[in-house]
């Protein structure tokens, strides 16, 4: 119940902090690895490698139930996620270090699974003002839009018969003042 999905339009944690239950579909996730890090009186230590939409919160109290017992979480840290494996992630303190030329990443890493599209001058400029364009091609769904020099503008969606809408820019209208 203390998560962010909604039920009828209400994040589902909402519901929880009022002391209402609704009843949730259940859904499928993948367990890769469930590895015991350490075991002492009345605390388990584990790593757990999941897909996503795995809640942690409740496989610990699965767990406490399948062994007869309860269970709760104390503590948790994630890892990484994906694509951010560990060694491409830094702590605040190594961020801190490199305060003058810190290890960042474009903007468009996070989303480097989803098809690229690049623009013409006129196509990005209308983007960028909000207007839906149409692009020839196969695409359907989500999308990462570039402007004509191959500047990440931010995320579209393509539609049925080639239309395309922005659906988040990082500078709306840039494309029209750099084209």
């Amino acid at each position: 119940m203390y998560s962010a999905l909604k039920h009828q339009g209400q994040p589902l944690y909402k519901l929880a902090r009022k002391g209402q239950q609704v009843e949730r579909a259940a859904r499928e996730i993948d367990i890769h690895d469930l590895e015991l890090l350490g075991f002492a009186a009345d605390t388990l230590r584990a790593r757990v490698s999941c897909s996503k939409g795995t809640y942690i919160r409740v496989l610990v109290e699965q767990l406490g139930t399948a062994l007869g017992s309860c269970a709760h979480l104390t503590a948790l840290r994630r890892d990484y996620v994906e694509p951010f494996r560990a060694a491409r992630m830094h702590t605040l303190e190594q961020l801190e270090a490199l305060r003058e030329t810190p290890p960042l990443l474009s903007a468009d890493t996070a989303v480097g699974h989803l098809p690229a599209l690049k623009l013409t001058a006129g196509q990005a400029r209308a983007i960028g003002f909000g207007q839906e364009i149409t692009v020839p091609g196969p695409y359907v769904g989500p999308l990462r839009l570039y402007d004509g020099s191959g500047q990440f503008m931010g995320l579209g969606r393509a539609l049925e018969g080639g239309v395309v809408r922005s659906s988040r820019l990082f500078v709306a209208g840039h494309a029209g003042n750099r084209n």
